[in-house]
């Protein structure tokens, strides 16, 4: 598809044209993915550190409440 692209448009522009055009839309389609993939990554271990620190706080309160009820019992 890229070179039938390539084919036609070379008809009507000079040769280091379309190859400059397609490089240049190669490396911004390239550095979009790289964006897209990095930001998705980064919101989700932002997500799993939130998860983990509710977590841990569950696992907090729980202790605590047990040594509480420890308490009590003796």
């Amino acid at each position: 598809m890229i070179l039938y692209f390539t084919f036609l448009v070379e008809r009507y522009f000079p040769e280091g044209i379309v190859n400059n055009l397609i490089c240049i839309a190669l490396l911004i389609w390239f550095l979009y993915y790289l964006l897209k993939a990095f930001s998705k990554d980064s919101k989700r271990l932002l997500l799993y550190e939130d998860y983990i620190e509710i977590i841990e706080g569950i696992l907090e309160s729980r202790k605590i409440s047990e040594s509480n009820q420890i308490l009590v019992i003796h």
